[in-house]
């Protein structure tokens, strides 16, 4: 059987390291030496070379190698490489070369005897593993190792000649590790592009959005070569379907880039494409640009809450983290890992009862990386150790599971939205395109700020925050609509600069209401230190283009 035939097959055996060693052929990293340990290295037993030091008796079982030549086994220090801090090795180990340094033809049994080694008297929840160091690596892998508690016996199956020792698996610092890699992203937003709001002109039809987005997407329409397109952009950790009346002609679905370093990016793109048959999706911070067609433009979008992608982003952030200078290997046929996002749809609802189901499809998707012909060795090995080490501890993807569940909770609320697109001639008798707005600034009518002139202010004589006396500030803007106009209602987004440009206070409206805005207890803002501040307004008006001004003040000491 094959190195990644027999990882894979061992996939779902509890308690067993799943393992592919294998080597590249450059210069191997220098180790420490084995100080105070004495050894007796033996080959005058070319089927069971052995190795004996103060804690440990090693054996190498050749019967199966293929090789008739014997087998050289040598003490080692320890690694003097990177050890993942969920990994302990605990002394030193033993080095297997041929003469002519050739590898096996088969396979070989390791064997461990640690019945002298206090360290494994009592384990405890630690989980001992043979772990292996090939050829220009700058990391240990985990090999598929059986645990004798009983006559303290570690061994495992090699097809490779590397160095290896015994080790301790903390199965807390796998779990810390991939929930904490994982757990970044859900308070991640993605910035408020320029394109929000706008219209689209396609001849004499102008095209716009009703809303111009949603609590939980960016959307920009456009005109793109003579027809319209529409970009929905996420800005929630959820992820989402979409669905258009009609349909589109075209969409164009983008993962977030960062995940290009974790799995073969196309691999994981088909995963959500064969699950949403003639609709779209938009994953966690991810977007999609959906194309139609000149005699057949939108008129509604329909956005349905997919959680399942939260957890499935999750899955491949913290099981990347496992070894994260690593990336995953391709997967030669990622349609096969489709299921794998049902599987986390149903471990994402509150019972939880698609866990059993979601710990199988991770196993199996992951195992395909082992039979790719495009993963590298190095990939492929590191891909089983991976897939060892979550074998070995299952409650990592219980507790990945139930840390993203309960992360993306709060932003659950609303599990569907829909978005109309309006048309209008160009021909119609709107002046929209005169509408004008007023911004101006004030300090607020509490006597904590002085107003030398106009935008021009002093800090408060009477009031402090902090031990520091300070200026209350404020905004007002209003619309000026030409006679005869209808441009509905209005959205307004101001940003506060400081004297260095970075950004001291945001006040967004967050439906559709009265043009005007500010003068509230509200949009006040304490400023301590003297500078030109800047106050930057956006409106988006409900029928009309968006409007903008911008207004500088002076604060004094």
């Amino acid at each position: 059987m094959s190195r990644s035939a027999r990882a894979a097959a061992a996939v779902a055996v509890a308690l067993t390291v799943l393992s592919v060693v294998g080597c590249s052929g450059d210069t191997p990293a220098p180790e420490d030496s084995a100080s105070g340990t004495s050894v007796a290295p033996t080959t005058s037993d070319a089927m069971r070379p052995t190795v004996d030091t103060e804690t440990f008796q090693f054996s190498a079982d050749t019967s199966r190698s293929g090789r008739s030549q014997p087998l050289r086994a040598e003490p080692t220090g320890r690694p003097a490489v990177q050890v993942e801090d969920f990994l302990e090795v605990v002394g030193g180990g033993v080095a297997l070369t041929y003469a002519d340094d050739a590898q096996p033809d088969g396979s070989l049994g390791l064997s461990f005897d640690l019945s002298q080694d206090s360290r494994f008297a009592n384990v405890g929840e630690s989980v001992p593993a043979v772990v292996a160091l090939s050829e220009g690596d700058a990391q240990v892998e985990v090999l598929e190792s059986t645990w004798d508690a009983n006559s303290r016996t570690l061994t495992a199956t090699t097809d490779h000649l590397s160095k290896f020792w015994p080790a301790l698996l903390d199965p807390k610092a796998v779990t810390d590790r991939v929930s904490g890699a994982a757990l970044g992203f859900p308070q991640q937003a993605s910035p408020r592009p320029e394109c929000v709001g706008q219209t689209a002109e396609v001849g004499t039809t102008t095209y716009s959005l009703d809303p111009p987005f949603t609590a939980e997407h960016w959307l920009c329409l456009r005109e793109n070569a003579g027809a319209v397109s529409i970009d929905v952009i996420s800005n929630s950790p959820n992820g989402w379907t979409v669905q258009s009346t009609p349909a589109f002609s075209a969409h164009h679905p983008v993962v977030d880039r960062s995940l290009t370093g974790l799995i073969d990016l196309a691999a994981f793109e088909t995963v959500f494409a064969n699950a949403y048959g003639d609709g779209s999706y938009v994953a966690p911070e991810g977007s999609t640009t959906l194309d139609y067609a000149p005699d057949l433009p939108p008129q509604r979008l329909t956005l349905q809450l997919d959680p399942g992608m939260s957890l499935l982003r999750s899955l491949f952030l913290g099981v990347q983290a496992l070894y994260p200078s690593i990336p995953f290997g391709a997967v030669d046929d990622a349609a096969a890992c489709t299921k794998i996002l049902d599987a986390a749809r149903e471990a994402m609802e509150p019972t939880g009862v698609g866990a059993g189901n979601f710990h199988r499809e991770v196993s199996d998707c992951l195992s395909l990386s082992l039979e790719s012909g495009e993963a590298t060795t190095k990939e492929a090995r590191f891909d089983a150790s991976r897939l060892s080490i979550l074998t070995m501890v299952p409650d990592a993807l219980t507790t990945l599971t139930a840390n993203v569940r309960g992360a993306v909770a709060p932003f659950l609320g609303q599990g569907t939205y829909t978005v109309n697109v309006r048309t209008s001639q160009n021909a119609a008798p709107v002046a929209a395109s005169n509408a004008t707005v007023n911004l101006s600034t004030k300090v607020t009518d509490n006597g904590w700020g002085v107003e030398l002139g106009p935008n021009h202010f002093r800090v408060s004589d009477l009031m402090k925050r902090n031990g520091r006396f300070f200026a209350d500030t404020n905004y007002e803007w209003t619309i000026n609509r030409p006679d005869g106009s209808d441009l509905g209602y209005c959205q307004g987004h101001v940003r506060i600069l400081g004297p260095g440009g970075v950004e001291v206070a945001r006040y967004d409206q967050t439906g559709f209401d009265q043009c005007r805005g500010g003068g509230t207890w509200g949009t006040n803002t304490r400023i301590f230190d003297a500078g030109t501040y800047t106050v930057d307004l956006e409106v988006l008006m409900e029928k009309g283009p968006t409007l903008r001004a911008s207004q500088q003040f002076v604060v004094d000491q």
